[in-house]
């Protein structure tokens, strides 16, 4: 039986939004993410899409077993103005374990031809999960840096082959924001990008470098977030979470502190972050540190509740997602 001869009566993502679930506390956690170029199409599974580098997931293992933290790699799909003749784009975040809220990134390309050389090099540069600046001396020669400041990577999901919401909802977005002539103008990529996590919550994108993930955008919504002009709070229903959070709870609490310091943040704020997760549920609390160590917010998050839906248009096996009540306060200034 094929794909489509699976898929279930009805997009996943027009029943959850029909029943009104709440995204915030959904985003993947992803402490290391990459994001590689890889010519389309691509199969369910993208590791045996047939340009992706066979040999990466073995390199890849070693380093989740060395550094002792999930690494996540998703394909985007080259593009006829981003992309270089003979070279794969290369984006790379890398979280501070100790402060989550503060991360490295690289950006730039490799040779076709030496992309594991590139990724060998990059790993055996990195014996903890957090360097503070990545040595670029100790890369693959052929790596070249991207010189591009204050330039947004937009990762939009359009893997039809692993869920058609994703195919059909996410393209739709895509092909909007493409052709936009305003990305020009605010030196924002728009990208095409394999799974992301939650089909039900399609479309649904990631920004780099900030790593922020957004459900359920709309043309209107997508250009808020891609150009970032208007309010957080406009788009805070649309807010799926911080993904440098492993929490539910902290993605909840995170969305207060978004939604009251708006798009710089956490860019050009020297802050700490603790939380502290109950035993007995989702539920926790998290205190946020200014530069001279007090405490500048805080936030109590309950779990309420669950509220359910299918996993994706191709199980009709219901699962389960916690509800919350966040309460959040400003102590002091930063």
């Amino acid at each position: 039986m094929g794909l489509k001869e699976n898929i279930l009566a009805e997009f996943c993502s027009k029943v959850c939004k029909k029943k009104d679930q709440a995204i915030i506390g959904t985003a993947t956690y992803r402490p290391y993410q990459i994001f590689l170029e890889t010519m389309e199409p691509w199969e369910r599974t993208i590791n045996a899409s047939a340009d992706y580098p066979q040999e990466l997931d073995i390199l890849i293992q070693k380093q989740r077993k060395s550094l002792k933290i999930p690494i996540s790699i998703n394909a985007i799909a080259p593009d006829q103005q981003y992309s270089l003749p003979g070279r794969r784009k290369v984006f790379v975040f890398i979280q501070n374990p100790k402060n989550p809220l503060e991360y490295e990134t690289l950006v730039g390309s490799c040779k076709r031809s030496t992309t594991l050389n590139f990724f060998r090099s990059l790993f055996a540069s990195q014996q903890s999960p957090f360097t503070g600046s990545i040595d670029l001396n100790s890369l693959d020669k052929n790596f070249s840096i991207a010189a591009e400041k204050n330039t947004r990577d937009i990762m939009l999901c359009c893997h039809g082959q692993r869920d058609p919401c994703c195919g059909t909802f996410g393209l739709e977005i895509y092909n909007y924001l493409r052709n936009h002539s305003k990305t020009q103008q605010e030196n924002c990529r728009i990208w095409k990008t394999s799974h992301i996590g939650g089909h039900k919550f399609a479309p649904t994108l990631i920004e780099f470098p900030s790593m922020r993930v957004w459900g359920h955008i709309t043309q209107e919504s997508a250009e808020k977030i891609s150009f970032q002009h208007e309010p957080v709070s406009d788009l805070i229903h649309n807010y799926r979470g911080f993904s440098g959070f492993q929490h539910p709870f902290e993605q909840v609490a995170e969305k207060d502190f978004f939604q009251e310091m708006s798009w710089n943040y956490p860019d050009k704020m020297p802050i700490k972050w603790r939380s502290k997760k109950n035993k007995e549920d989702h539920s926790g609390s998290i205190e946020i540190l200014n530069r001279n160590g007090a405490v500048f917010f805080s936030s109590i998050v309950k779990q309420t509740g669950s509220s359910a839906s299918q996993a994706s248009c191709f199980d009709s096996k219901i699962k389960s997602y916690p509800l919350f009540h966040c309460s959040s306060k400003t102590h002091s200034l930063l």
